[in-house]
């Protein structure tokens, strides 16, 4: 019996590292790669020392009220979204597009998020399975 899925790209990740897998229908096929997506810049800024207003360390760019940890998700589901974009690149087939991430990953991950990638999105998962077994990925997404 032929079924009529395409094939789904399943994103899992969080702020380190992202997995790729190939489902179709209601099942994983395969890992396509695991990847580190972490940023090796350091994001923290320094602070004022006394009056002189000396900085201990360079200035940071981004608005003052940004954390660093926020800029390294960013940082992160930038380089996660060109994986994603390589991987619709080189296979044809993918139809749809699920995400696995934590909330804060995940935010991050909508606002980078190009108007590509949004047309093909069909599902988000609000966990952070990135070191869970396939069942449980399975479970969380088509359950």
């Amino acid at each position: 019996m032929q079924n009529n899925f395409g094939l789904k790209l399943i994103a899992v990740m969080d702020i380190n590292s992202l997995k790729l897998y190939k489902a179709q229908g209601l099942k994983i096929i395969s890992e396509l790669g695991n990847f580190s997506i972490h940023s090796s810049t350091n994001h923290k800024t320094g602070k004022h020392e006394g009056f002189n207003e000396k900085k201990s360390t360079q200035p940071s760019f981004y608005d003052p009220h940004t954390s660093p940890k926020d800029i390294e998700y960013q940082e992160s589901s930038k380089t996660a979204i060109d994986h994603i974009n390589r991987a619709f690149a080189a296979n044809s087939s993918f139809k749809e597009l699920c995400v696995v991430a934590n909330a804060k990953m995940l935010g991050h991950f909508r606002q980078s998020l190009s108007s590509n990638l949004k047309k093909v999105l069909s599902k988000e998962v609000q966990k952070d399975l990135i070191n869970h077994t396939v069942e449980d990925i399975e479970k969380a997404l088509f359950a």
